[in-house]
């Protein structure tokens, strides 16, 4: 329940905050890389503290494309 609401807290916060970052010169791409960056960071962390393994081979291969393709296409 933290972790969603956490969540639902970013999402409403991340386009005053991407209103900021714009103004004071930053381009997309920028933003996006810093946003992901973070984001494998605080994922890798929690992984690491609740023992959860990274995926290996095939799975990983597809959750790559998943990000690449589809998400970073969208955003």
């Amino acid at each position: 329940v933290a972790l969603a609401l956490l969540s639902a807290a970013s999402f409403g916060v991340m386009p005053v905050l991407g209103k900021v970052v714009y103004d004071d010169g930053t381009e997309p791409l920028g933003l996006l890389s810093v946003r992901f960056s973070v984001a494998a960071v605080l994922l890798l962390a929690l992984a690491r503290l609740t023992g959860q393994r990274l995926p290996r081979g095939r799975p990983l291969l597809v959750l790559v494309l998943l990000g690449a393709v589809g998400y970073v296409g969208q955003a």
